[in-house]
């Protein structure tokens, strides 16, 4: 009777122990959605690259809902205003796996909780100058959280964009990002408003 009772309770006491951890799992790994006011919270930086003026708007209307520090990501050497000069630079840095130099040094990146990163999508592909962004800062970056936001000319492009950037800064929290296609007159402040209420976190990015 003693050895039944001793088997039960080690049984009860196990299971207890599962209760536990899965709870502490639960708690730990559950998604948390931050409302506009607990996120406006956060240290906060919007940094983005733009060819057009698309990119900007985003930045622009994310920054009137959650606040923050803003700053452009420039490259030293400006890119040929001509639309297909361009795309024949990208291709040539994608192929290259260049780095550009830049002129903004983001030197106190670490202060920041949330780090909101803006790119076109030019040939299915992050701008070569947020691509070098996130490799320069990879170290201050590590396990930061990063939202990205990505303008697009065709949808089949936006997602590759989306990957090289995940690429480049493999030790953060990379959240679901926003998409607009190129000359979009949609209303960016509903749509953006409600892509920030629908990311979402782990606790444990949180702390």
């Amino acid at each position: 009777m003693k050895v039944k009772n001793w088997v039960i309770g080690g049984i009860v006491a196990l299971f207890l122990l599962l209760l536990v951890i899965c709870g502490y799992r639960a708690y730990m790994f559950g998604d948390v959605t931050l409302s506009l006011e607990q996120m406006a919270k956060k240290r906060i930086l919007i940094t983005y690259y733009t060819r057009t003026n698309d990119t900007t708007k985003i930045a622009n209307t994310i920054h009137e809902l959650v606040g923050g520090d803003m700053i452009k990501i420039e490259p030293e050497r400006a890119y040929p205003a001509d639309k297909n000069l361009y795309l024949k630079k990208i291709s040539e840095e994608k192929d290259k796996h260049s780095v550009v130099p830049l002129k903004n040094a983001f030197p106190k990146l670490g202060q920041y909780d949330i780090i909101f990163v803006g790119s076109p999508a030019p040939n299915g592909t992050a701008a070569t100058p947020v691509k070098s962004f996130l490799y320069k800062n990879n170290k201050s970056l590590k396990k930061k959280i990063i939202i990205p936001f990505i303008v697009y000319e065709k949808p089949a492009l936006a997602m590759g964009a989306y990957r090289d950037m995940e690429f480049q800064s493999v030790d953060s929290y990379f959240k679901n990002p926003y998409y607009m296609q190129e000359g979009d007159k949609k209303s960016r402040k509903v749509s953006i408003t409600r892509w920030l209420k629908l990311i979402k976190f782990k606790r444990y990015e949180l702390k």
